[in-house]
């Protein structure tokens, strides 16, 4: 299954970088843009065959950060924005003059957040371009998940084979890596019998392409009426527990799933 990868749009600070070091859109790796304002979203209701263990309300993926990441508010991003600031953040970028970033958008960000960490004199304005590089970082990472959860949810509630109407989802499927703490690291190229000769056959007509930095699992309720369809994963390095991402599909189901988190 080959994932939808959106445009580049990278934030200055990012941007310095890229000009001096390369991380180019021919680079490997995804990408993401800001996301934009979106209609309020009407929070799902667990199918009750469903158990799990009580939690915060969920929240819409693209309208929130992962776990441990603070956004700039509108004072803190036009403070980042102003002419001086950008100079302090293409000075800490001007020394990487020759070095090249490996892994793209995704290599690029981290090396950023590694230089302005480094940096000395420490300034509220490499501050504040650091948690900024971290939230993009972050929310590129996240594009996986989201667009994976979608291809996989549009894969289980079209037709079967020869029928007009779906009438049962597909069985639930296991973890997959099995290895969630292996994903901590970085990208990992899962085997496609993991994908094949199983639950998994029902969802994904082709199985993923790249290393995936998620882990997938699905769980349906016995009658095959409704699904939860999940990626954990590690968007933000050093925090204890994986990120949960996700959606819910109800047979029936016509629009486009939202994709949660919790």
């Amino acid at each position: 299954m080959t994932l939808l990868r959106p445009s580049k749009q990278a934030l200055p600070a990012l941007a310095a970088l890229c000009a001096l070091s390369g991380c180019g859109a021919s680079a490997p790796g995804a990408t993401a843009s800001t996301p934009t304002a979106r209609p309020a979203a009407s929070e799902p209701t667990r199918p009750a065959a469903l158990d799990a263990p009580a939690a915060a309300p969920p929240r819409v993926a693209a309208e929130s950060v992962p776990a441990g990441l603070e956004p700039l508010d509108d004072a803190e991003r036009a403070t980042l924005e102003a002419a001086d600031c950008r100079a302090q953040v293409q000075q800490v970028a001007a020394h990487t003059t020759g070095a090249r970033s490996s892994g793209g958008v995704i290599g690029g960000a981290t090396l950023l957040i590694q230089m302005l960490a480094a940096a000395t004199p420490q300034t509220p304005c490499l501050a504040l371009a650091g948690r900024d590089t971290r939230v993009y970082l972050a929310r590129t990472i996240e594009v996986e998940a989201i667009a994976g959860l979608r291809s996989l949810a549009r894969a289980m509630l079209a037709p079967g084979d020869g029928t007009d109407v779906r009438t049962a989802l597909c069985a639930s499927a296991p973890a997959t890596p099995a290895d969630l703490e292996g994903l901590r690291a970085g990208a990992t190229a899962v085997m496609a019998p993991s994908w094949r000769g199983g639950p998994w056959d029902c969802a994904m007509p082709m199985v993923f392409e790249d290393p995936v930095r998620f882990q997938y699992e699905i769980r349906t309720a016995p009658d095959g009426r409704s699904s939860e369809i999940i990626a954990r994963g590690f968007p933000v390095a050093n925090q204890p527990r994986p990120e949960e991402l996700f959606v819910r599909i109800s047979v029936g189901d016509e629009s486009a799933p939202v994709v949660y988190r919790r």
